[in-house]
């Protein structure tokens, strides 16, 4: 069974507020919290952590977060309700890159960025209705002595499904790059 988890934080805890400085830190909670499932997803949204997993140990969670707001759902009743020819809003932090030669180059133009999320979202089962892009920075953090950079873009827009498999299938596995660090976690409202 696919789990979908919506943890809400308090801020005001020192122990959280260590956490969510690093993307290195919160892989690290989600990853032993969800240990033995496949490759998490994970989002942070402000004082919102979002998973999706097999499975979750919710006292690796509190442990680590200090007793979490934690709502968990079944993920495939979700998956199952959506429909072909169904417009829903949706949310996405990615990082859009154009690959070349084993090489990931940062996409950082308006036109690339948005061309980027139209190919992915088409390749998920979507036709894209609108897109916006509401923030665009770079993620740094030190990952076993190397320094990381993510060029992150946040999206939201409406697309219309129109293969719902597929879009489950993306739902699932993510979109583009750095999932571990809490990119490509496609959410629909």
């Amino acid at each position: 069974m696919t789990l979908f988890t919506r943890v809400t934080l308090n801020p005001m805890n020192p122990d959280v507020r260590k956490v969510v400085r690093s993307p290195e830190a919160v892989h690290a909670v989600v990853s032993a919290a969800t240990s033995g499932s496949a490759r998490p997803l994970w989002r942070l949204d402000g004082d919102r952590l979002y998973i999706v997993s097999d499975q979750l140990d919710t006292d690796r969670l509190e442990a680590r977060l200090g007793k979490p707001v934690v709502n968990t759902l079944d993920y495939q009743l979700f998956l199952d309700k959506l429909q072909n020819g169904e417009t829903r809003r949706f949310t996405l932090t990615a990082t859009p890159v154009a690959s070349k030669g084993g090489k990931r180059t940062p996409l950082r133009t308006p036109t690339g960025m948005h061309q980027w999320a139209e190919r992915k979202l088409t390749q998920a089962g979507t036709t894209l209705d609108t897109l916006d892009v509401l923030n665009v920075h770079a993620t740094r953090f030190n990952r076993q002595g190397r320094k990381l950079t993510f060029h992150t873009v946040e999206y939201t827009g409406t697309f219309t499904i129109t293969d719902r498999n597929k879009l489950a299938q993306a739902m699932l596995a993510g979109v583009g790059h750095g999932k571990a660090y809490g990119l490509g976690l496609l959410l629909l409202f």
